[in-house]
């Protein structure tokens, strides 16, 4: 013997047949019309030569104004000037790069600048900082094998992602 969880029988009055018709086909419509937009995530390019890694961050404003602390959206054109000291240290603070814990490596901010960027698939324009990063590591360590461990903006946002790619390799 079968069960029948839900029928468009003659049992069920005509008109919340037609109510949930309606309803369904109002739903179906909506979620093939609506688009949420994509939130952007941080890019980062590694160029790994025989002595170091250079890296390019590239992290957007909006995620990066949710945990700095700092309106730094509202004048993204004096961000670097005004906040650069403080934006090194969060930074420093959220970027480890080691052979092990004991043997961390050095990392160097070389330049910071705020550039407009576009999403890759959809999704309105944005502003981003471009952090350029000189790492360099320990005496005898191979810059082949590091351990990565990045969590800005992701040690308060668990929504925002990283994207983490080698660009050159020597």
């Amino acid at each position: 013997m079968g069960y029948k969880i839900f029928s468009f029988t003659s049992r069920i009055p005509k008109g919340q047949r037609l109510f949930f018709f309606l309803f369904s086909m109002t739903i179906l419509h909506l979620s093939q019309n609506a688009h949420a937009h994509q939130t952007p995530s941080t890019i980062v390019l590694m160029d790994i030569s025989l002595s170091k890694v250079g890296v390019e961050l590239q992290i957007p404003l909006s995620e990066l104004a949710l945990v700095f602390g700092q309106n730094i959206t509202q004048n993204p054109e004096t961000l670097v000037q005004n906040f650069g000291p403080q934006l090194k240290e969060y930074l420093l603070a959220h970027i480890h790069i080691m052979v092990a814990k004991d043997q961390p490596w050095w990392i160097e901010i070389r330049d910071m600048k705020v550039e407009k960027a576009e999403q890759m698939v959809s999704g309105p324009p944005f502003q981003e900082i471009t952090v350029y990063l000189i790492i360099t590591p320990p005496a005898g360590a191979s810059t082949r094998k590091f351990i990565f461990d990045y969590d800005v903006i992701m040690h308060q946002l668990v929504t925002h992602s990283a994207l983490v790619s080698i660009r050159n390799d020597w």
